[in-house]
């Protein structure tokens, strides 16, 4: 389950485009039409509601129906990571069948209606609901707008960080394991050697002493496993590159610097870098369209081939087609 991670830590699930294409089948399509079809009359008030709604998007958003009845759908652009929010259509009716009530309700990852809880009632926290098909309008208006390189950056660096803790995990183990077998009790990875686990290191350094091959190869394996744990330790930073269309059709890459790894984020307060800040990912934002840096697009290039989720150690980790996270050393 993907989720829009906001400055206050409120998530709200938002669904992929490529998965919403993928469900949007010839069939899917063909059902819904012959709905359309056979209830035209009543559908007057949502296709109203729909094309009021979505005049301040590009002619190409795709509706994406989530109910039987076709009067729930998330609005999407093609060329967009997730979707930009939802529309909703809801009816009361009299004993005669007539309209009693018609709730118009507007659903957004940029909508925060304190009314409500964001644990206890999240979908109700990021909708507003409005009798009127006038306020409705204005509200999807101001709430529904093609996503930003922040709000990319809201749906994938949690799925980043998680991918950094893991990775910092399993290098941890790894020296733990590698330290056990040398024969010495597990100690943190920045802390002293042990006084004879020293002696030894700064010994065969020198060549003062030999070892068996045995003992050689558990050493360097040791030193190995504790190099490799400290590089993954000072991965605390990565570039975000987003790729994708602009308005013109021309493709461009927007990046900016993010705060993957863990610890004390006072020394990233007013640099944008975190997803608890109002300014994150735009503070320092650069655009490129034929001016992409060489060592962004090569990193972004050996990426691409990876599948989703996957990484390259020291290059980068590679969320979906269009989102890559490039490594960066600690400044």
């Amino acid at each position: 389950m993907i989720r829009y991670l906001d400055t206050q830590g409120n998530k709200r699930e938002v669904l992929l485009v490529k998965d919403m294409q993928k469900k949007k089948t010839q069939q899917v399509r063909d059902k819904e039409q012959a709905i359309i079809d056979h209830n035209a009359p009543q559908r007057v008030e949502w296709d109203l509601f729909v094309k009021q709604a979505t005049s301040h998007l590009p002619k190409d958003v795709v509706v994406y129906y989530t109910n039987a009845s076709l009067t729930r759908c998330r609005l999407y652009l093609a060329n967009d990571l997730f979707d930009m929010g939802e529309l909703f259509m809801e009816e009361s009716l009299n004993d005669d069948g007539t309209v009693h009530e018609r709730f118009y309700h507007v659903s957004s990852h940029h909508i925060a209606n304190r009314r409500f809880c964001p644990y206890n009632s999240p979908w109700e926290y990021r909708t507003r609901t409005s009798k009127s098909l006038d306020k409705a309008i204005k509200n999807a208006r101001t709430a529904i707008r093609p996503n930003s390189l922040a709000d990319v950056g809201r749906v994938t660096l949690e799925d980043m960080k998680h991918y950094v803790f893991d990775l910092r995990s399993r290098a941890r183990t790894e020296f733990q394991n590698a330290t056990g077998k040398l024969g010495f009790a597990p100690f943190h990875i920045e802390s002293p050697l042990p006084p004879l686990l020293d002696d030894i290191v700064r010994q065969t350094d020198m060549g003062l002493i030999r070892m068996s091959d045995e003992s050689n190869e558990l050493l360097s394996k040791f030193h190995k496993a504790r190099d490799r744990s400290l590089d993954v330790d000072n991965t605390q930073y990565a570039r975000l590159c987003w790729v994708h269309m602009n308005h013109v059709g021309d493709q461009v890459v927007e990046t900016h610097r993010v705060r993957v790894g863990a610890g004390s984020l006072d020394d990233d307060v007013g640099k944008g870098l975190t997803s608890y800040e109002k300014d994150f990912c735009t503070r320092n934002k650069a655009t490129y369209c034929n001016n992409v840096p060489e060592d962004v697009q090569h990193k972004v290039s050996v990426l691409s081939m990876l599948d989703d989720r996957e990484y390259v150690e020291e290059v980068g980790y590679k969320f979906a087609d269009s989102v890559y996270y490039i490594f960066e050393e600690e400044r």
